[in-house]
């Protein structure tokens, strides 16, 4: 019984849940069966461990009815008829919270229309419509409200037969408009942002038309927040080479992103973030300070966290893009501020990573490779993070002995790593060698001239291949030169 759907559900439902759930089942307007109360209230017991040893079905079910004796088809319907109840607790949990007020309020107009009570009918619609021209959110849920509201209204006007002009016609065939250009847009984003990440093709209808229905009619998209911001997205996704429509996404995105839920919200930043990811990759490093941008407007806007948490690669991701561009003061705060908000799990390690890394940007090595000793991630790629800021540490506090012994161990790693693509494998065996080049041309400087370090510098630098640590590579060359 351990592993059945119904205990696996009821393991998710938190304490207070449990006492909802237990007083829906013990409502008779709801279930009348009275073995399922007992049963109910037996398995709750145990909650949330649910020890299979206690859950064993014999020992269950004759510990509730030990006069009946066990009967698998019995203990099978009864489990059966629980689950189907905990399923409708869900979706009742669901129609009752947040925005699912709205469609309780919506079915309310269908009875009250049915049942021919205009006056009353009249009173609803309009704190119906009041209480949605206060909703904080302007996504397709709003606009689908819209729809639904001017559609009871329209079916129950018009069964009065008034010959008067009704402008819920002409509202519902609007909001309808708009839900399905706001719905359409957002999910082409998502199925064109799918098709660059991975193999597979999606079939785009009518997005041309709609594209250049956009394009005639821009009053669609410039009065209505979340049209303009995927529909600029979109245009991102498709003309990556045209930096005015990511301008106009961000600008957008200032205006109006406090207008959606903060889930959506951080999805229409991530895909200005990924924009300028494309461009960094492709050798645009411009773009970091864009990156930076991004993830100080969610700071202000209230949006980095998710569930009261900040994930701890956004937590890694901020503080790098903060030190490229060097906004060491930002950084500094933004470390101490955010830091109990990683998961404990992460917490230490990413800290003290982050921490490093700033020592290193700000010119204290030494103090960075103090707190990298202090670095045990399990994480392949944070380990790689991590140890090419050591090794960089110790090239610029000349200790090339540990650093060898650490390019070797590095080396070594990467080549019998499998998780690790063959792309970025080689990336970084490329800045190993680079850099291992750099450091004998280093002990040799004292003892060449001038002109022959220019030399073996340009040479190096002309075999240069794109990799992450391209710039601070450059740097250092430029350096020696």
């Amino acid at each position: 019984m351990k592993s059945s759907k119904l205990i696996q559900v009821l393991a998710s439902l938190n304490p207070k849940e449990i006492k909802r759930f237990s007083q829906y089942v013990h409502s008779p307007y709801f279930n009348t069966n009275k073995r399922l109360t007992q049963l109910l209230t037996h398995i709750i017991g145990f909650h949330p461990q649910y020890p299979s040893h206690q859950l064993e079905r014999v020992k269950v079910y004759t510990s509730l009815f030990p006069s009946a004796g066990f009967s698998e088809q019995k203990f099978r319907l009864d489990t059966s008829q629980l689950y189907r109840l905990l399923k409708s607790f869900l979706a009742q949990q669901e129609y009752e919270s947040g925005e699912g007020g709205y469609q309780k309020n919506i079915f309310l107009l269908t009875q009250l229309y049915r049942r021919r009570l205009a006056n009353i009918f009249d009173i609803q619609i309009k704190k119906l419509q009041q209480s949605l021209a206060k909703m904080p959110f302007r996504g397709a849920d709003y606009h689908w409200y819209k729809y639904q509201l001017a559609n009871e209204a329209n079916a129950f006007y018009g069964s009065q037969q008034l010959r008067v002009y009704d402008e819920n016609l002409q509202q519902m065939i609007d909001h309808l408009d708009l839900f399905f250009l706001v719905i359409k847009l957002q999910t082409s984003c998502e199925m064109l942002n799918r098709m660059q990440l991975m193999k597979g093709d999606y079939e785009f209808n009518m997005i041309e038309e709609l594209l250049s229905f956009l394009e005639a009619k821009p009053a669609f998209y410039e009065k209505v927040p979340a049209i303009g911001i995927y529909y600029q997205i979109l245009n991102c996704l498709i003309n990556r080479e045209d930096e005015q429509h990511y301008q106009q996404l961000v600008e957008l995105l200032q205006q109006h992103s406090h207008k959606f839920p903060i889930a959506e919200a951080q999805g229409m930043y991530k895909y200005a973030q990924n924009y300028c990811i494309r461009h960094i990759n492709r050798g645009n490093t411009h773009y970091m300070a864009e990156v930076f941008r991004l993830y100080k407007m969610l700071a202000e806007n209230g949006l980095l966290l998710h569930a009261g948490q900040l994930p701890h690669s956004d937590y890694k991701n901020i503080v790098t893009a903060g030190l490229r561009t060097k906004e060491f003061e930002w950084v500094e705060n933004f470390m101490d501020e955010y830091k109990d908000k990683v998961d404990a799990t992460y917490r230490e390690n990413v800290y003290n990573f982050s921490l490093a890394s700033y020592y290193f940007e700000t010119q204290q090595q030494r103090k960075a490779i103090r707190h990298l000793q202090s670095v045990t991630f399990t994480d392949v790629f944070y380990q790689l993070s991590a140890r090419e800021l050591l090794i960089k540490s110790m090239f610029e506090t000349r200790d090339y002995e540990s650093l060898f012994y650490q390019i070797d161990a590095l080396t070594i790693f990467l080549k019998r790593n499998k998780e690790i693509s063959s792309q970025r494998k080689e990336n970084h065996l490329n800045f190993l060698k680079t850099l291992k080049r750099l450091v004998r041309l280093s002990e040799r400087a004292f003892s060449l001239s001038k002109v022959k370090i220019q030399a073996e510098c340009s040479k190096i630098r002309k075999e240069l291949t794109p990799m992450s640590q391209l710039s601070w590579l450059k740097l250092k060359l430029d350096e020696m030169i």
